[in-house]
This record gives C-alpha cells, sequence and structure tokens, in this order.
C-alpha cells in the first residue's frame, strides 16, 4: 500500500517576500487631477421667510431671511426665540394671517404647509416668561 499525504499545505514552496527597500515609500501621484464638489444650490428653491410680530405691530421684532422649502417650523420658532433672547416660550405660529384658530404645527416644514417657492409671512404671538427677582 502506498504511503498517504498529509492533508493540509499543497506541495508549493513559500512564497518570498519582497525586501522592504523594493516597496515605494511614497505613493504614486494620481493619474488625474480628482475635481473640487461643490454642493448644487441652484436646483433647490429659497423661500423668502418674513417673520412679524402679530400684535403689538412693531418693525423692531420683525426680521426676514431665506429658507428651503425643508426647513422645519420649529427651527423658525426656534430663530424667534433667539431674537427675543429667550424672553419667550413656544411662540405660536399662523402663516400668511394670524389667527389663533389657524396655527400651524412645528413639526412640519415649509413644504408641509403649502409653501415651496416665493415669498411667506409668518405671524407669531407669545407669552413672555415672567422670572421675578425676588421670589
Amino acid at each position: 500500500m502506498p504511503p498517504k499525504k498529509k492533508a493540509g499545505k499543497k506541495g508549493g514552496k513559500k512564497k518570498k517576500k519582497a525586501p522592504a527597500s523594493a516597496v515605494p515609500a511614497v505613493p504614486a501621484p494620481p493619474l488625474y487631477a480628482i475635481p473640487v464638489l461643490k454642493p448644487n444650490t441652484d436646483s433647490e428653491p429659497r423661500i423668502k421667510v418674513n417673520v412679524k410680530l402679530a400684535a403689538p405691530v412693531s418693525d423692531v421684532l420683525d426680521f426676514t431671511f431665506m429658507a428651503a422649502p425643508n426647513t422645519g417650523l420649529f427651527s423658525i420658532r426656534q430663530k424667534i426665540i433667539q431674537r427675543h433672547r429667550g424672553a419667550v416660550e413656544a411662540p405660536t405660529l399662523c402663516l400668511n394671517r394670524f389667527h389663533p384658530d389657524h396655527r400651524v404645527s412645528v413639526d412640519n416644514t415649509l413644504k408641509e404647509v403649502g409653501v415651496t417657492d416665493g415669498e411667506c409671512t409668518i405671524y407669531y404671538d407669545f407669552l413672555p416668561i415672567v422670572h421675578p427677582l425676588l421670589s
């Protein structure tokens, strides 16, 4: 009976590793110039958002900014709170006219409330936060 071959390594020689000096230390430069990609903002429409205090009418607290249709009303509410330096809490937002029955939810975006391009006016009202100096 012929001798059995061992399972495992198949007949072959070990490959010799290349000497460390043969491997280049610096990678080769790219074959072509890689372009710098810039985000395309032309395809997304911009909306001019006018934010106004409902009552009392005051030009001091009105402001305007440009926004994308996917801008959330929550972020607009945060801008209002920052504008008042934190002295208001949870302002009520209305689109294009102020009426307490026509409030819009801050969970929506401008697109979800029907504003996709052009200009819109958001009216807001609030209750001030009362912080007595002496309690």
